[in-house]
């Protein structure tokens, strides 16, 4: 019986190797994916491509090329000239960015960013360099005008770094910028506004405070970095330091300050001070052939120079100064004397006025 049943299985086995229909290699699909897919589905067109990918990467790992060799080969190859422009083309305008977006999702590890932290330091610095050389924000103490001081504006002063640096200024938006302000920082902010935001000012204002609080902040801090790379770049500075010089701020502190980089030193505000005044002399000595009708006046001014140490060569001592001030009368002069008719106003009219400017609008015709 065992005997038959192994003759049959021999049988079966024989005539299975006999059919030559049967295709025993590896199986191939010979039907290429473009015949079979609808060119309109965005999908399926996505399908394609990814389908294209795979079979090129297989065929290069098998030939041990890897994705730089041939971004090498493309671009800087000597092949055809119009096939290696169009490369660069697109390697620059979109290439670059796609393959940076990939190694930022894909690549966590600390080589990847190293050299993209070098590379941010090259391209920065270059910006840097180059706002430097325009020189919008050089200015020296001896060339300085009161209008500098009077009309610097940290608003004009972040439109001129934005234009002149915009990716160190949106580096130092983001780094300073923080919306999830954090429980500590949002205890203290309203303990110290406590009795003052809370109660006059309202969210919104609150917001606008803390936005223009940044933007001092990061302006300040680019401007020390540019002071810190080129003493000329001092706009800010010399700013600050006439400030300091007008709130009696002690040498020592200007020092201070000076090495910190937020203002320039004592000697340049001095020099800043004695460039400023010889301005305003000029325009003083324009005034009588300008406004004629001119009357001054003037009175001393005497004030307690106080030392830090007294010794017997540095004590403090009394200083004697004048102030004044010039007043022009722009009416005519009649038979050697200024003729105005000023209107007196009653004390009970003044005070019945809901606005000072209705008082100011009752004497702007004269004065």
């Amino acid at each position: 019986m065992n005997e038959s049943h192994d003759t049959i299985l021999t049988s079966q086995v024989s005539a299975r190797s006999t059919r030559s229909t049967r295709f025993t290699g590896a199986y191939s699909n010979t039907t290429q994916l473009d015949d079979v897919i609808d060119h309109t589905c965005s999908i399926e067109l996505s399908e394609l491509v990814h389908e294209k990918a795979r079979n090129v990467s297989q065929y290069l790992q098998t030939l041990g090329i890897t994705i730089v060799d041939v971004l090498r080969h493309d671009l800087y190859h000597e092949t055809t000239e119009r096939v290696r422009r169009k490369n660069r083309q697109w390697f620059t305008q979109q290439g670059a960015v796609e393959l940076l977006d990939i190694c930022g999702n894909s690549c966590p590890s600390f080589a990847f960013r190293e050299a993209i932290c070098q590379l941010a330091t090259k391209f920065l610095t270059q910006e840097l360099d180059k706002f430097i050389f325009i020189g919008e924000l050089i200015q020296p103490s001896t060339t300085i005008t009161p209008e500098t001081l009077t009309k610097f504006s940290i608003h004009t002063l972040s439109e001129t770094m934005m234009k002149g640096a915009p990716l160190l200024s949106r580096l130092f938006q983001a780094l300073v910028s923080d919306d999830k302000v954090n429980t500590a920082e949002k205890s203290m902010f309203d303990e110290e506004k406590e009795g003052f935001a809370e109660k006059c000012l309202s969210k919104t204002a609150q917001r606008e405070w803390r936005e223009r609080q940044r933007t001092n902040r990061w302006i300040m801090s680019l401007s020390i970095i540019c002071y810190a790379k080129s003493q000329k770049v001092n706009l800010q500075q010399q700013v600050m330091g006439y400030y300091l010089m007008s709130g009696n701020t002690p040498k020592r502190v200007f020092e201070v300050l000076h090495q910190l980089g937020m203002s320039v030193s004592y000697s340049s505000v001095v020099r800043t001070m004695k460039t400023i005044a010889k301005a305003a002399m000029e325009v003083l000595q324009r005034i009588p052939t300008e406004y004629p009708q001119f009357w001054t006046s003037k009175d001393n001014m005497d004030f307690m120079a106080r030392v830090r140490d007294q010794r017997l060569d540095h004590q403090g001592a009394l200083l004697h100064y004048s102030a004044g001030y010039v007043a022009i009368n722009r009416f005519e002069r009649i038979n050697g004397d200024f003729e105005v008719e000023v209107e007196m106003l009653e004390v009970d009219d003044i005070i019945e006025m809901e606005d000072i400017d209705d008082f100011v609008e009752q004497l702007e015709d004269v004065w």
